[in-house]
């Protein structure tokens, strides 16, 4: 009887010692090898969306037209047009620039925040004092060190869009704008 205590005890060790050993050993290669969390985003956002907005702020009507593809990176592209148009001694002038972009991008709190960490732009067309130049006059005016969008920003500059309402096809994003009044953004899915 006392054998079969014995060996009961001795058993009930064995069992023990080898659950905290194996316990133990799938705890080191845990640690050793731990699994990688994708960064890989899955927000709705992604996906490339079409946007056409204008505003005017001291006489300056500034339209932006164009596209931009947000990847599921976190990482986005956009293209577009810029152009600026004002009026001076009676004479509608415009100055539009061919624009190529790319930055990052994440969602807090029903708040989309870009990072634009490059941009090239060229002027494409130009109308002054009721001249408009011809588009080999514009090619001249690319080899210029002429004034573009991107050299009026910090390189790396993030914006912050409130989303105030979403769907599938649509997006609607108030953007902070800290040189005045707020403005509205409607971007559409493409298919």
């Amino acid at each position: 009887m006392m054998r079969a205590i014995y060996e009961k005890v001795l058993n009930w060790k064995k069992q023990l010692t080898f659950t905290v050993v194996l316990g133990l050993f799938v705890s080191l290669i845990i640690w050793w090898n731990p699994r990688s969390i994708s960064d890989e985003r899955t927000d709705a956002i992604v996906g490339r969306w079409s946007f056409d907005y204008a505003r005017t702020q001291a006489g300056l009507t500034e339209s932006i037209k164009g596209k931009t593809t947000y990847y599921s990176t976190g990482k986005y592209n956009v293209i577009g047009d810029i152009t600026y148009q004002w009026q001076k001694d009676g004479n509608h002038n415009f100055l539009t620039f061919r624009t190529d972009g790319a930055g990052s991008w994440n969602i807090y709190d029903k708040k989309l925040i870009v990072s634009l960490e490059d941009m090239k732009s060229n002027p494409i067309k130009m109308k002054v004092s009721g001249k408009e130049y011809s588009d080999s006059e514009m090619a001249l005016l690319r080899t210029l060190d002429f004034p573009s969008p991107e050299k009026t920003m910090a390189k790396g500059k993030s914006q912050s869009y409130l989303i105030n309402g979403q769907s599938e096809e649509k997006i609607i994003l108030e953007a902070d704008n800290p040189y005045g009044n707020n403005f509205e953004i409607i971007m559409f899915k493409d298919k």
